[in-house]
């Protein structure tokens, strides 16, 4: 796909009891930076993240979501300002002021900016503004990240990394039929096609019920997991800048 864009994502990996690497799914959620804080004693990739908007923003950097996510509540986007700003002069933009704006944006304060680059969360650029200014997570490329199938998809046909197997079912008669042309020796999790934030996920056993479905979702081969000290060997959200062109 040729695009002029870059997407941050969190990359989920797992070791099997075999100490086999798998891949197993992406998020794209900017909490994942206060996540590799708390995990890593560090914000590195919101440093590299800032670096390029400044070199690429000079005076007007945005960082652009819903008003929510700048809220305690959603603290995270608050939590990304304030580290973002440390190394630039930077705008917080609220969707909702700025709905199909094609040349300035207007920030928390009610000023006009004319944006040189452009930080997104949720937000859908229009083809007007993108030409003017560099954007970063544009929906065009979160919808990989959403998308787990998608994903798994790249990650087989790029690189050599293990993915499960892994099938999708819109209903209960497509359930049922992959179950009888596959098995699956430690079992298999059925999960939503987009990230939920671990609502809607069944891990179900061999001799276990099987839930009914009435939407799109995944069924994927279950990783049965190395413990060490009783608990998962984990590589959790990992977080990179990645340059799609």
């Amino acid at each position: 796909m040729k695009v002029k864009n870059f997407i941050y994502a969190g990359l989920d990996f797992i070791f099997d009891k075999n100490g086999n690497f798998w891949f197993l799914e992406a998020n794209g959620a900017t909490r994942g930076f206060v996540e590799y804080q708390n995990l890593y004693k560090s914000y590195e990739p919101v440093i590299g993240i800032a670096k390029f908007m400044k070199s690429k923003g000079r005076n007007n950097c945005i960082l652009i979501s819903k008003k929510e996510r700048f809220s305690e509540e959603h603290a995270s986007n608050k939590w990304l300002y304030k580290k973002l700003k440390e190394y630039m002069k930077l705008h917080a933009c609220y969707i909702e002021d700025n709905q199909k704006r094609t040349k300035y944006l207007i920030d928390k304060n009610g000023n006009l900016v004319k944006p040189d680059c452009i930080l997104c969360h949720d937000y859908k650029v229009s083809k007007k503004l993108s030409k003017r200014t560099i954007t970063i997570n544009n929906c065009k490329l979160r919808k990989f990240v959403w998308n787990k199938y998608k994903t798994l998809n790249l990650v087989k046909k790029h690189t050599k990394i293990k993915t499960p197997r892994t099938f999708v079912a819109r209903n209960n008669k497509q359930l049922k039929e992959i179950l009888i042309k596959h098995s699956f020796k430690n079992g298999f999790v059925i999960k939503p096609i987009g990230g939920t934030e671990g609502k809607g996920v069944h891990v179900v056993g061999n001799h276990e019920k099987i839930p009914r479905i009435n939407k799109k979702m995944l069924l994927q081969e279950r990783i049965t997991p190395k413990l060490i000290h009783k608990k998962y060997l984990m590589i959790l959200p990992i977080i990179s800048l990645l340059p799609m062109y």
